[in-house]
């Protein structure tokens, strides 16, 4: 017996089909993804404008930098491309970061050859930048080899 079966009026069904549209809206508001509802154009345009600011952000500091091609996936498209940097970019401009979620796309993305960098940022603060210790650690050694 189907879901409908239990309703017993026209007005329970509309009812229902009512309160269904109402929490799906509700949820492409709230950049929630239900039953496959895809993110709303608000959300993916932030996305694409913290691209953008990161790119900025390394041009300001003198390194080449710009938006990558969004619609592989994988290490030929980080969100933001450095050139003749060995690191793989991921930009999550959000409220909320899923922090271990966010650092796991970003290592399965860059591959063996670069190192994952997650850049991110809330609205008025300032960027931030998560990298895996092993990797930061890699780093200052070779930065600072005496030490």
């Amino acid at each position: 017996m189907t879901v409908v079966g239990f309703l017993q009026s026209k007005w329970e069904i509309a009812t229902l089909k009512v309160v269904l549209c109402l929490y799906i809206a509700l949820a492409r508001t709230h950049r929630v993804r239900v039953w496959g509802v895809p993110m709303g154009k608000a959300s993916r345009d932030k996305g694409k404008r913290g691209e953008r600011e990161a790119a900025a952000l390394l041009r300001e500091y003198g390194f080449e930098a710009r938006r990558g091609c969004q619609y592989q996936g994988g290490p030929d498209s980080p969100d933001v491309v450095a050139d003749g940097l060995p690191l793989h970019f991921e930009i999550k401009r959000t409220e909320r970061l899923s922090l271990y979620p966010a650092i796991e796309q970003a290592t399965q993305d860059a591959g063996a050859e670069k190192i994952p960098i997650v850049l991110h940022r809330q609205s008025r603060k300032p960027w931030l930048a998560i990298i895996p210790a092993e990797e930061l650690l890699s780093l200052l050694r070779q930065v600072y080899p005496n030490n």
